[in-house]
């Protein structure tokens, strides 16, 4: 079914847990998000790519959704691979937590990149009680074992969360050497505060690569055009009776999201939540 068409009308016999599902796990390709997709999978795919890439942009611009994206393409384009060989995973990622005191905490970091690339250490109590060092070569092991050509980490800017400015360059520098020694690519992916973490080194700026997901700009008339675009598209997929015209308040829209169509969408999602409950569906 294309987005014109709208979702598919045997919803409206589901209940509201369904109806509201399929909103939240729908996707838009809308143009901002196509062309960073496109740069990012340029640079993955490239055969002499860069081992570190920064994707960064504003909360609720939609970063999350085209980490999902790549991994989704990644996955059909390597499932022949996936199939003959049981143990390899082309791509995995982890989200990055804020830290309850002043650091990073890089064993809780390591753990979980342990867990999501199934390593069997982790599953042994004696995995809690090792010591970073010995928990990063097991990182280092898993991710050659399992043949990844992309990590990325979620949330990436609380890598910045240390108690001294002095130590912030390691942060990176870390990552850096996990990238070098494994031979994965590793993603970075957080708000603008990611910036603070890659401006402090002249030779990571030139040896990494940028890639800017922008929100959509008032001041912009291609932007508003687009944003329009995505509005509408959006009203077609609210699982509803009667379509609501949320074009006719874009601007409406536009002002309580700021061009940032993650949070347009949660905005809508609980919209949705709110009109179903009252409907007493």
């Amino acid at each position: 079914m294309s987005d014109e068409e709208g979702f598919p009308k045997q919803l409206l016999e589901q209940s509201m847990t369904e109806r509201i599902a399929y909103f939240k796990n729908y996707t838009m390709a809308h143009p901002k998000l196509l062309s960073a997709s496109q740069k990012l999978m340029l640079t993955v795919e490239e055969p002499a790519a860069t081992s570190l890439m920064f994707l960064f942009g504003p909360t609720g611009v939609g970063k999350t959704t085209l980490l999902r994206r790549m991994t989704q393409k990644l996955l059909e384009a390597t499932r022949p691979d996936m199939e003959r060989d049981k143990g390899f995973i082309p791509i995995a990622g982890v989200e990055t937590v804020t830290p309850e005191f002043s650091n990073f905490d890089w064993k809780d970091f390591y753990l979980r990149t342990l867990t999501v690339l199934k390593d069997p250490c982790i599953e042994f109590p004696i995995s809690q009680r090792m010591t970073n060092l010995k928990l990063r070569m097991s990182v280092e092991g898993a991710l050659r074992h399992r043949r990844l050509k992309v990590f990325y980490i979620d949330e990436a800017q609380n890598l910045s969360k240390v108690a001294s400015g002095r130590k912030l360059r390691d942060q990176t520098d870390c990552i850096k050497s996990l990238a070098n020694i494994t031979h994965v690519q590793f993603i970075l992916a957080g708000t603008y505060e990611l910036l603070i973490l890659r401006n402090l080194s002249a030779q990571l700026c030139r040896r990494s690569q940028d890639i800017h997901l922008e929100r959509y700009k008032a001041d912009n008339s291609e932007d508003l055009r687009a944003f329009q675009g995505i509005v509408q598209t959006f009203q077609r997929h609210l699982p509803l009776q009667i379509e609501p015209d949320l074009l006719k308040h874009w601007d409406f829209c536009y002002e309580r999201c700021v061009g940032c169509v993650g949070i347009l969408k949660d905005w809508l999602s609980r919209a949705l939540f709110s009109a179903l409950l009252k409907a007493g569906v």
